[in-house]
């Protein structure tokens, strides 16, 4: 479920139907992932895909795991992305521009150092970001975000 990068990667392309169609091809392998994922990459990974999937059920349950995951050093910079994720499965714009703020701040905090964003783009542009504001719009929202790590003229 590592894919779940190359996941949000296709999301900011702002082409749907491209990261439905890699969506659908993540997972489903229990042995490999129980072996080599951790459970931070399968609660965002199978979250992901639940909500490209439409099934908001289960969803909301893998986001509950994400949350749990995220109080792990290694992923506490990532617990921003629980409430926005949670805003775009309830449909609840407000709540989810509300915790971008969180998700920027833990993104900054991954570009320094040895943190996963250090020494790339993702140090000026928050890909990750771009592709949930995407995944919101494929859902009929609007998320505004005045920050340069999202430069408006990459949402679709």
């Amino acid at each position: 479920m590592f894919a779940y990068q190359k996941l949000l990667d296709a999301l900011a392309s702002g082409d749907m139907n491209v990261a439905r169609a890699f969506a659908e091809r993540m997972g489903g392998r229990p042995e490999p992932e129980k072996e080599y994922d951790r459970a931070f990459e399968i609660a965002m990974g199978y979250g992901l895909k639940a909500i490209l999937a439409g099934d908001d059920a289960a969803a909301l349950a893998r986001l509950y795991d994400l949350e749990q995951a995220c109080t792990h050093k290694d992923y506490v910079n990532f617990a921003g992305y629980v409430p926005v994720l949670r805003g775009i499965v309830s449909r609840d714009s407000a709540a989810a521009e509300a915790a971008f703020p969180e998700l920027l701040a833990g993104h900054r905090r991954e570009s320094k150092g040895r943190g996963l964003f250090s020494d790339s783009v993702d140090e000026f542009l928050c890909v990750w970001g771009i592709g949930l504001i995407n995944l919101a719009g494929s859902r009929g929202m609007v998320i505004k975000v005045d920050d340069p790590l999202i430069p408006a003229d990459l949402i679709v």
